[in-house]
């Protein structure tokens, strides 16, 4: 994947005609090569397909009655989608807002953005664009190796790269020398990529001290591996940790499969 040429916009919000700040975030990634967007919600959209035309982004509407993620699933396979946007709403049916999050975690062979919005609490606007200063969060499994991968190739795009990875047991000095290597080399080529990287270390909780580093350094989007293809148990843990960063993130979240 070095593009995202069509998204697969998954939309629970009503009556929200004035949403612009989604409208700013999807936007954005028409840089990206982006050319169509594909609606599936459960209400009208309004004045949302009349934008995306004046941002010349073709526009197909899929509307169902409830949504259930085998059928984002399909038509997300039947359209050749390159992304699955998810925007929900913490204060409208979070439940069940929270299930379809953590089965499309948990499903999709296809990358996923979600964008959460408080609709009862007021919003501090942010004109930052959605790929400003990005967090990376990684450990360097094979979802977090795939999400460096696509993060180069976003490099024309990205403003600031803050690397992370969460240390949560008592290591070794032999450990503490392998994760300043690893580090190194991961900044490394983000700088190669030419792009503004640096890289911290926390300890603690994994979900909790990525949340903390989003908000330390303002991050505009969190990056972060997915569930592990081979080993269950790592998928079960990997799969929750990440569903718990998407749920509480105070910015949009992108999962890498």
């Amino acid at each position: 994947m070095t593009g995202i040429k069509k998204i697969l916009l998954v939309t629970k919000l009503q009556g929200q005609d004035n949403s612009i700040p989604l409208l700013d975030k999807i936007a954005s990634i028409k840089k990206l090569g982006l050319e169509e967007v594909i609606f599936i919600h459960t209400a009208p959209m309004g004045r949302w397909a009349d934008t995306l035309h004046d941002l010349h982004i073709k526009v197909k509407t899929v509307e169902v009655k409830k949504f259930f993620p085998a059928t984002i699933l399909r038509i997300a396979r039947d359209e050749s989608v390159s992304l699955i946007a998810v925007n929900l709403d913490r204060n409208i049916q979070w439940a069940s807002g929270k299930s379809l999050m953590r089965k499309l975690i948990n499903s999709s062979t296809y990358p996923l953005l979600f964008i959460i919005q408080e609709s009862k609490e007021p919003s501090v606007a942010d004109d930052r664009e959605l790929f400003s200063h990005v967090i990376y969060a990684t450990d360097w499994t094979a979802a977090s190796e795939k999400a460096l991968q696509l993060l180069l190739h976003f490099n024309k795009i990205l403003g600031e790269l803050e690397i992370v990875n969460v240390i949560n047991r008592k290591l070794t000095v032999k450990d503490m020398r392998e994760l300043k290597e690893k580090m190194a080399r991961t900044r490394k080529k983000c700088l190669d990529a030419e792009i503004d990287a640096e890289a911290h270390v926390y300890a603690g909780n994994t979900p909790v001290e990525i949340l903390t580093a989003a908000k330390d350094y303002k991050g505009t989007i969190i990056f972060v591996g997915g569930r592990s293809k081979k080993n269950p148990i790592k998928r079960i843990l990997a799969g929750s940790s990440t569903c718990k960063i998407a749920e509480n993130a105070p910015v949009p979240v992108f999962v890498i499969p």
